[in-house]
C-alpha cells in the first residue's frame, strides 16, 4: 500500500477506514471528548498533538473501546465499535457482545506508554501470545511470524529474554512486534517515547518511521514534533478535549490559523531548540 501524499487530508468513502461523529466522553462533571469528528483512511498516518489533559489518549481508548464513549459514533470498517446500536434506547445505548468488541478491537493494535509487556514471559512469548490463543493460530506459525517482526524491530537476539533484563527502548520495540503480531489493519500509538530515555526514543521512532514506508494505517499521539512533522499525513492540535485545527503538516507547523495552536507550537518548539 502506497502513502497518501500529505496535501491529500480529504474524506474518500471509498477509502475510509474509521469515522468519529460527535464524539463525546466525560469523567462525571469532567468533558474529556467534546463533538470529535474525525475520518482516517487506509494508509494515513495522523499526528495528534496538543497539551496534556488535552483528551488525545482518551481519544485512542475511545476509538478501541477500552474507554466506552459516551455518545456519538466510533465506525471501523463499516461496523459501530462497542454498542450494538449507534442511537440511545430509553436513554441507554446496548453494548455489543464481547466477541463482537473483541474481533474488532483484534483489528487495532495498541501501544502503551509503559509497554505493558508480560514480565513473567519471554519476548518472543509475548508475542505469540494474542495469535495462539485469540485468533487460534498454530503456534509454529505463530512462532515463524514472530521471528519475521522480531529481525524487523531488531530484536532477534532478545527472543528468549525476559522484558525486566531489556531497555525501555528495546521493551517499547517488543510491544510494537506483540501488536503487530496480531495483523492489525490499524496501529493506535498513545505516546511511545513518553516514558523513554531520551537517548533511546530514536530507536522506537526509526521503527515507527519503517511501518510508516510499509504502509500502515497509524494514528499517533506524540509529543515529539519535529517526528510529527516529518511522518505524518495529517496533523491534528487538541486541546480542552477539541480538535481545534487539522491539516497537513505544513499547514498546522508553518501556518496554523488558529491562535491556541500558534501558542502551543511556539512554546513547545522553543523548548525542543533550547533542549
Amino acid at each position: 500500500m502506497s502513502r497518501i501524499d500529505k496535501t491529500q487530508v480529504g474524506s474518500d468513502p471509498v477509502n475510509d477506514m474509521l469515522t468519529l461523529s460527535a464524539l463525546n466522553k466525560s469523567y462525571g462533571k469532567l468533558d474529556v471528548l467534546r463533538n470529535i469528528d474525525l475520518t482516517v483512511q487506509a494508509g494515513e498516518v495522523i499526528a495528534i498533538i496538543g497539551p496534556s489533559g488535552s483528551g488525545k489518549s482518551t481519544l485512542l481508548k475511545c476509538i478501541n473501546f477500552l474507554e466506552p464513549y459516551d455518545s456519538g459514533a466510533v465506525i471501523f470498517n463499516g461496523k459501530l465499535v462497542g454498542y450494538a446500536e449507534s442511537k440511545p434506547v430509553s436513554g441507554r445505548r446496548k453494548l455489543a457482545p464481547d466477541h463482537v468488541i473483541n474481533h474488532l478491537r483484534t483489528q487495532m493494535g495498541m501501544v502503551f506508554q509503559n509497554f505493558n509487556l508480560f514480565p513473567h514471559m519471554t519476548i518472543l512469548e509475548n508475542i505469540i501470545e494474542g495469535p495462539t490463543r485469540v485468533l487460534g493460530i498454530a503456534k509454529a506459525e505463530a512462532i515463524a511470524y514472530a521471528e519475521q517482526l522480531l529481525a524487523q524491530v531488531g530484536l532477534s537476539d532478545k527472543r528468549d529474554v525476559k522484558p525486566t533484563r531489556l531497555s525501555g527502548g528495546q521493551q517499547q520495540r517488543a510491544a510494537i512486534a506483540r501488536a503487530l503480531a496480531m495483523r492489525p489493519k490499524l496501529m493506535l500509538f498513545d505516546e511511545p517515547t513518553s516514558a523513554l530515555d531520551p537517548e533511546l526514543v530514536g530507536e522506537v521512532l526509526t521503527t515507527i518511521r519503517d511501518l510508516v514506508k510499509q504502509g500502515m494505517t497509524m494514528i499517533i499521539v506524540t509529543h515529539e514534533m519535529h517526528f510529527a512533522r516529518d511522518v505524518a499525513t495529517r496533523v491534528i492540535f487538541m486541546a480542552e478535549g477539541e480538535i481545534i485545527e487539522q491539516g497537513s503538516p505544513e499547514h498546522v507547523f508553518v501556518k496554523p490559523t488558529q491562535s491556541r495552536t500558534q501558542e502551543f507550537l511556539s512554546r513547545v518548539l522553543t523548548t525542543h531548540t533550547a533542549l
